[in-house]
């Protein structure tokens, strides 16, 4: 995975010297010249290398990156976005792909099932390749309505419950994430802002599970791979497990990446978690097993 390393002035001959060994064929004369011009943009700078290519993410409120720089004559620029790309998934930031030159735009576009691309110029020589994912392409949340279950949008009428749901400790040991060690005292409106943060991104498609008209649980799309494949999750508040709502929330879960156009879930479930192992296995069929986790994936 990447690892990028903020640029500054002061650091900038240590920085040259990260890349030089990641980069032993490079022009070093032409990384020079880019590293200085880099020193005078504006807002955050961060560097990497990859396949023979200089990687460069800027920060101005914004994560972008710069179309990959080749510096060596074996340089692989194809695999470097898809560095960028798995490292953008990892980090839950849209993938920006800024000053794409005009000869390269049908290539670096066709990378993706899904991406807006602007003109950067009047003379369309360079372009921003904004990678969509397929909750940033929803105009509305979705809604999916089952007999007496219901899959609708977290509102604010639903933070207390929410924010009970996030705060479990039985279902955050398996959720994957702790709340603790951003916000160690959180509102009960704390969880829903964030996931509201996260939707507005592109980077979660987050559903109330709703049982006789209550809140019971959360249903999730994340980390969607700009490939056409995601994971998928489900959590209920303790009074609503082992009453099969799991399983019918997880395949409802399915229908929805469907129509959502998506074409491959995952899912992953630790070992220990018998009762999802199970959940899962019943929509998913068997997985693999690998150390402490069990891997799944449905094609759709």
């Amino acid at each position: 995975m990447l690892s990028f390393k903020i640029l500054t002035e002061e650091e900038r001959d240590e920085s040259l010297s990260l890349l030089s060994n990641s980069l032993p064929e490079a022009d070093f004369e032409y990384l020079n010249e880019i590293i200085d011009s880099l020193i005078e943009e504006e807002g955050e700078v961060a560097l990497a290398a990859s396949d023979g290519c200089l990687l460069v993410r800027l920060f101005d409120g914004e994560y972008k990156f710069i179309c990959p720089i080749a510096l060596s004559d074996g340089a692989d620029g194809i695999r470097a976005i898809d560095s960028l790309r798995a490292y953008a998934v990892k980090e839950e930031i849209p993938l920006v792909l800024t000053d794409v030159p005009a000869e390269e735009l049908g290539t670096v576009a066709g990378l993706f099932r899904h991406a807006n691309i602007d003109a950067e110029d009047d003379d369309r020589q360079s372009y921003t390749v904004r990678v969509m994912s397929e909750a940033a392409l929803l105009d509305a949340p979705i809604s999916v309505e089952l007999s007496d279950m219901l899959l609708d949008a977290i509102t604010a009428d639903d933070d207390r419950a929410y924010a009970e749901l996030c705060k479990d400790k039985d279902t955050n040991k398996y959720w994957g994430y702790d709340y603790s060690l951003d916000m160690p005292n959180p509102t009960d409106a704390y969880f829903r802002e964030e996931n509201e943060r996260e939707i507005r991104r592109g980077v979660l498609m987050s559903l109330a599970v709703r049982i006789g008209g209550k809140f019971a649980g959360e249903a999730a799309l994340y980390r969607f791979d700009l490939l056409g494949g995601c994971e998928c999750a489900i959590r209920l508040l303790p009074e609503y497990r082992g009453a099969g709502y799991a399983t019918r929330a997880l395949s409802a879960l399915v229908d929805i990446a469907r129509r959502m156009g998506l074409i491959k879930l995952y899912a992953t479930v630790s070992v220990e978690n018998i009762p999802s192992v199970k959940m899962t296995e019943k929509v998913f069929g068997s997985g693999e097993i690998s150390g402490e986790i069990i891997k799944f994936s449905l094609k759709l």
